[in-house]
């Protein structure tokens, strides 16, 4: 049953406090992440689901192409289906467990989406990796949670490409010089008995930061189950150090960033050199309307084709 209050340990969205909260974060530059993920939020459809809405929000936020005709010409993250059906990963299998966020990851990547994924430091077993590894990534302190949320709340990344920009952004120069200038959206996973609350694993985007109390905003896409609320960062901090059963790893935040551009760097130096009347989907980046096929046609509709089909790891994690 749906939760009217969350526990003592969270601090209710639309409570007195909560929005007294809300609007310190705004008033201090907090909550600019606030905005394009509330319009894109969703509750999800099946209990199992909290990964894969959680990336249908981000990636509706990011204005992203799902090269997929949703509903007459609209090309939208309608649900989860649209990602369901052009993976290998099989529905039943993500109904039964959920995904893990190595498969969170892998999906996201085949949308065209820039991520970094983290883990916390768990003093208990001490346990890291090296950095840019493919399975045992950087265990980090608190303190770079803390950092990667303030970043995420005030620099979310544009919600349309800027045609001005001419070069691609390297999101690797922006992780280690300059985190605030590419702009990303923050998601964590964490372990939902560690905050009180009921259930497993969950996957849930952050909105906003409240200084005074070290506070952020979880907008949970369980909607039927836990209205947003504000968690200490420190506390969930921990709710993401338990090991997921799935893969034997502690749980964590991943950052993710838009591609640097929709379009090839062919097509930037025509458009450039070539002045010429562009058309609204040469504008913002897109295929023509007549060649993107309508979801749930049957069609071959995975976002990298048959190489992904053949090489795709995403379904084996």
């Amino acid at each position: 049953p749906r939760q009217p209050n969350p526990p003592p340990n969270l601090l209710a969205f639309n409570s007195t406090e909560g929005k007294s909260r809300f609007l310190y974060s705004i008033q201090s530059n907090n909550a600019e992440a606030y905005f394009p993920l509330s319009q894109q939020f969703l509750n999800q459809m099946d209990p199992a689901y909290c990964g894969i809405t959680t990336l249908i929000l981000i990636l509706n936020a990011l204005a992203m192409d799902p090269n997929v005709r949703w509903r007459g010409g609209w090309r939208w993250y309608g649900d989860e289906s649209m990602l369901l059906e052009r993976c290998c990963l099989e529905e039943e299998r993500v109904r039964r467990e959920g995904v893990t966020m190595e498969q969170y990851c892998g999906l996201a990547r085949c949308q065209g989406v820039g991520l970094v994924m983290k883990r916390p430091h768990d003093l208990e077993t001490n346990c890291g990796g090296q950095h840019g590894g493919s399975d045992d990534l950087d265990r980090y302190e608190l303190e770079e949670f803390r950092r990667d949320i303030i970043n995420a709340v005030q620099n979310p990344p544009p919600t349309h490409e800027d045609n001005t920009i001419e070069e691609e952004t390297d999101i690797q120069h922006t992780q280690s010089n300059d985190k605030s200038a590419g702009g990303y959206f923050l998601v964590t996973s964490f372990a939902r008995h560690a905050l009180q609350q009921t259930g497993d694993g969950h996957f849930s985007p952050i909105a906003a930061y409240h200084p005074p109390s070290d506070s952020c905003l979880v907008l949970d896409v369980a909607r039927f189950k836990y209205a947003p609320y504000w968690v200490s960062v420190s506390e969930l901090y921990e709710a993401m150090i338990p090991p997921d059963k799935a893969t034997g790893k502690s749980r964590g935040w991943i950052l993710m960033y838009p591609p640097s551009s929709n379009a090839s760097s062919g097509d930037k130096r025509r458009h450039k050199d070539v002045k010429k009347p562009r058309s609204n989907e040469e504008l913002e980046g897109k295929r023509p309307a007549a060649s993107v096929p309508l979801a749930g046609s049957g069609e071959l509709i995975c976002p990298v084709e048959k190489i992904k089909v053949d090489y795709c790891s995403v379904g084996n994690n």
